[in-house]
């Protein structure tokens, strides 16, 4: 039931194309276990911005954006542009 239903959101995700998304590289089953292949982008993972303990590297990032909401709305902007 599930794998179907995974393999369809992987070919979905696959024919996304836009600036602000990672494209998919490659994707496969390794002893019943799907993965995806992605380019690996230099940042931070999304979920630290809403966490109370961010990593590292999110800190650093962060810091960035704190003193100008500004760039950080029009970034969250790109986001909500590219799930559209």
């Amino acid at each position: 039931e599930k794998a179907p239903r995974l393999t369809r959101e992987i070919e979905n995700l696959i024919r996304l194309n836009h600036p602000n998304i990672v494209p998919i590289i490659d994707e496969g089953v390794v002893k019943d276990h799907f993965f995806i292949v992605m380019n690996l982008v230099d940042g931070f993972c999304i979920a630290d911005l809403f966490s109370d303990k961010p990593s590292l590297i999110t800190s650093y990032w962060l810091s960035d954006f704190k003193s100008d909401w500004s760039r950080l709305a029009t970034w969250g902007k790109e986001i909500a542009e590219a799930l559209e």
